[in-house]
C-alpha cells in the first residue's frame, strides 16, 4: 500500500536456486507491505540503503541486526529510496549445514525477527550480495 503521494515504481532482480532465493528490491515511494513469507524458508532483509521511517514488524530499522523471520505473516514500512536484498533461505538446508544447537539458536532468534549482527558486517553482506546479483545477471 503506497504512503504518500508520488509516483509508485518497485525494481526486482532475482536469482533463485533450489535452496536459496536472493532479490533486490528497491522502491521509489514510501510504502507500507503485508505479506507472506515462504513456507520451509528462513526469510532476511539485508539493507543496502535504508530510509529513516523503514520499519519491520511495527519495530524502526535498528542497528543491532538483520530483519528476520521464520514461515509466516511479514509486515514492512519501507522509506522512499529504500534498496534491500532479500535472503530466502531453505530451512531444511541450514538443518543439514549447521549442527543441531546452531540450526535451534538461529531458529529461536529468528522468532524475534531479528538476528544478531555488527552494522558493520551487514553493510559489507550487503555490498557482497548486491555485487553477486549484478555479475549474476
Amino acid at each position: 500500500t503506497p504512503l504518500g503521494a508520488g509516483p509508485f515504481h518497485n525494481r526486482k532482480t532475482f536469482l533463485a536456486t533450489p535452496n536459496c532465493i536472493l532479490y533486490h528490491e528497491s522502491f521509489a515511494s514510501r510504502l507500507r507491505v503485508h505479506a507472506l513469507s515462504p513456507e520451509g524458508m528462513l526469510c532476511c532483509a539485508v539493507q543496502v540503503r535504508s530510509g529513516d521511517h523503514t520499519s519491520y514488524f511495527k519495530r524502526p530499522l535498528h542497528e543491532r541486526g538483520l530483519p528476520a523471520t521464520l514461515p509466516g505473516a511479514a509486515e514492512a514500512v519501507l522509506d522512499a529510496g529504500q534498496r534491500h536484498i532479500m535472503v530466502l533461505l531453505r530451512l531444511s538446508l541450514l538443518r543439514r549445514l549447521l549442527s543441531a544447537e546452531q540450526s535451534a539458536l538461529l531458529e529461536s532468534a529468528a522468532r524475534t525477527r531479528v538476528l544478531p549482527a555488527h552494522r558493520s558486517g551487514l553493510a559489507t553482506l550487503g555490498h557482497w550480495l548486491d555485487g553477486l546479483l549484478a555479475r549474476a545477471h
